[in-house]
């Protein structure tokens, strides 16, 4: 991969993150036992529903490419004993809000409608005691 495309991933990384920082939403129930670069290669899959243009079909594959070559990154504090602590790589969530970032909100609400996302748990609340009166009545 040349040093071009190295910085236009980047590039294509950080505008993402920037502009996904909006809640895209759940990831599907059909995408959870994805890894996350497979999230983006479902997207992309579906070219011809989402009607996707050249530039958006190479920027998903840039950023499926980004994520399945992101390399092992840790931390490692001085000291001893060692302190060396792994540093989360690109989550399934993410690359799922990564991708939707590419789209336009048509395209988005047409995925959504390919692929809905679960419903919310409901609330669970605890049970509530019931007050017995003690005593004489």
């Amino acid at each position: 991969m040349s040093a071009r495309t190295v910085l236009g991933l980047t590039a294509a990384l950080l505008l993402t993150a920037a502009t996904s920082a909006r809640a895209a939403g759940p990831v599907p129930a059909t995408f959870r036992n994805l890894k996350p670069y497979q999230v983006v290669e479902q997207i992309m899959a579906q070219q011809q529903v989402l009607n996707l243009t050249n530039e958006q079909f190479i920027s998903l594959d840039d950023l499926s490419l980004a994520i399945r070559s992101e390399k092992h990154r840790f931390t490692h504090q001085g000291g001893k004993p060692h302190v060396t602590q792994h540093m989360p790589m690109l989550s399934q969530q993410q690359a799922y809000d990564q991708a939707l970032a590419i789209l336009t909100p048509d395209q988005q609400l047409r995925l959504q409608a390919l692929f809905p996302a679960p419903a919310p748990a409901p609330v669970q609340r605890a049970p509530r005691k019931l007050a017995v009166p003690h005593g004489k009545p």
